[in-house]
């Protein structure tokens, strides 16, 4: 896999992974449980992404089995399979039925576990990618307030720190400067936007792009990238 032509990426990324002293690598803990139904998420739909980053982390290098030695704690949670099992259509309180639902999930994670208890929920980490993820992490004032939150909606208005979670900010901004490589388009070249998108360099694709098996710099690798960046801000303001 070629290394970013942005060199505060690559070592950034590097830092990260940290190849050559094994016991420095970040690592991700992955709460598992009884595997409650919506743990999985959807395959084949706009929502894929919650199953995809799920099932890649629990077998990807970053994992760790070691609660000691983690570094982060991620709730594999799929919004998108709570609102397919839990979501009732013709309830007074569907949106209620949700919150309960998430809520009960973080309770269970924290009776059992106490890494939880120990940072009040600041190392740990959901990812949705469905419009109601916002909405739902209310109801747990802790991961709310504490959390790092990986969405695909960052609106301020629900809470949205960019600094700990996105404000409608360009993904992987942190690192990557878009003006130089991204474009815009007029609503009559939609018909066209497969062919102006294929032509953007290899260099930049390959952040977008799903695989499996994993490559560096590829999506799963450039979200879990984002959430160390964040790991680290959050750990300098909550140990001053």
């Amino acid at each position: 896999c070629p290394k970013p032509h942005n060199q505060v990426l690559y070592r950034s990324y590097m830092e990260m992974e940290m190849e050559m002293e094994m016991e420095k690598r970040f690592k991700v803990f992955v709460y598992e449980g009884e595997r409650p139904i919506f743990h999985d998420g959807p395959c084949k739909n706009i929502y894929s992404t919650e199953r995809i980053f799920i099932n890649q982390i629990e077998t990807c290098q970053f994992r760790t089995s070691d609660l000691e030695k983690a570094h982060i704690y991620f709730l594999p949670f799929s919004v998108t399979r709570m609102v397919q099992f839990v979501y009732k259509k013709d309830s007074g309180d569907h949106w209620g039925l949700m919150k309960q639902a998430f809520s009960d999930y973080v309770n269970v994670i924290a009776g059992k576990y106490t890494y939880w208890n120990h940072s009040l929920g600041f190392d740990h980490f959901i990812l949705s990618c469905h419009d109601w993820g916002p909405g739902l992490s209310t109801s747990v004032p802790k991961l709310y307030n504490n959390s790092i939150r990986a969405l695909c909606d960052a609106n301020r208005s629900e809470g949205f720190k960019p600094s700990r979670d996105d404000n409608y900010v360009a993904p992987f901004n942190d690192v990557r400067n878009w003006k130089t490589f991204s474009v815009e388009i007029s609503i009559k070249d939609v018909p066209n936007l497969k062919k102006i998108l294929t032509v953007i360099p290899w260099l930049v694709r390959q952040h977008f792009e799903v695989n499996l098996p994993l490559k560096r710099f590829d999506f799963f690798h450039m979200i879990l990238h984002s959430i160390w960046l964040r790991r680290l801000y959050l750990g300098i303001h909550y140990r001053s």
